[in-house]
């Protein structure tokens, strides 16, 4: 784990699931079967640069990219709003800022 104590925009804070001497940086438990225990297992990818959900995590997350879409769409705005707000589902605003969006949504 990360041995800092606090985060300034450029650390990570000390309570995310970080281990600098592996590859991939990221950890993650995994539990083990009816054994109320878990082993830790090493992400597929570094999600070490990207912000979190810790409350001391200070680092700014990205802005907003303007992009654009060639070709047809074929998807429904109103079901990708509502999958996008369901936190229990699709949970996009954990780590996305999109208008008009809440984190407490349902």
């Amino acid at each position: 784990m990360s041995g800092s104590s606090t985060a300034t925009a450029q650390e990570k804070p000390d309570n995310i699931l970080y281990d600098e001497w592996l590859i991939n940086k990221t950890i993650w438990p995994k539990p083990v079967l009816n054994s109320g225990d878990f082993e830790w297992h090493e992400h597929r990818q570094d999600l070490s640069g990207w912000p979190t959900l810790s409350y001391s995590d200070k680092r700014n997350s990205s802005a907003a990219e303007k992009v654009s879409l060639n070709g047809a769409l074929n998807g429904s705005a109103e079901r990708g709003k509502k999958l996008a707000n369901n936190i229990v589902k699709g949970n996009c605003v954990a780590c996305h800022q999109l208008p008009g969006a809440s984190q407490y949504e349902l």
